[in-house]
């Protein structure tokens, strides 16, 4: 199932990425601040390659818009180069068995100098930290965002055998949650978005 998820064709076999990032969210929409940080953490981590995957079940979401829009949404936001978004191998595997057996499955295809990094926000470092039975590995990294420096508990250095790695990005209030509501609210003039993800939220008629 794994064939083609980099690679084209047997020519591609001496360019196999060393440093492959990884994030995933809802995406409910994306906006600015989620590409800014892939965009911060390529330039700064020099990663070959980044997947970018929308979660396909939400399950802490219940209101969450259907999958379809928020790939497509994501498709939109994130078209850059050396991105990846939303393959099918690992929207196939999340499905299944959600981003440990995603990571697990990345690791196991690249060779075994591959580095993954894992993006997520300081809540999720959290989470690993409040769950032992989350997968790690000394080629899995954890790097990840505080909100100005910020994280309740102190930076951890390794979350058993995963590094965890700080990338401070200021806070600059994108929020999901405010663009959502801003349509709603017929507000959304005084966001920042993007604007091929607003025009395809118009067009689709969300968050109405």
């Amino acid at each position: 199932m794994m064939r083609n998820l980099f690679l084209e064709s047997k020519a591609e076999h001496d360019a196999w990425p060393r440093r492959i990032g990884f994030y995933t969210g809802a995406f409910d929409p994306p906006h600015p601040g989620h590409v800014e940080l892939v965009g911060r953490m390529i330039h700064d981590l020099k990663f070959d390659m980044t997947y970018v995957s929308p979660n396909p079940i939400t399950t802490n979401k219940s209101d969450a818009t259907p999958y379809l829009h928020r790939k497509n949404m994501s498709l939109l936001a994130f078209a850059m180069g050396a991105v990846r978004v939303a393959d099918p191998n690992l929207e196939e595997l999340l499905r299944e068995g959600g981003q440990d057996k995603a990571l697990q499955a990345l690791l196991n295809y690249f060779p075994d100098d591959t580095l993954i990094f894992r993006i997520m926000g300081d809540d999720r470092i959290q989470y690993y930290l409040d769950h032992p039975e989350c997968y790690t590995n000394p080629r899995l990294k954890f790097v990840f965002s505080a909100r100005d420096g910020k994280f309740k508990e102190g930076i951890p250095a390794k979350i058993r055998e995963s590094e965890v790695i700080q990338n401070v990005i200021p806070e600059k209030g994108y929020n999901s949650t405010l663009i959502r509501e801003s349509f709603r609210q017929d507000t959304r003039r005084e966001l920042d978005m993007i604007p091929a993800v607003e025009q395809y939220i118009v067009e689709n008629n969300l968050y109405s």
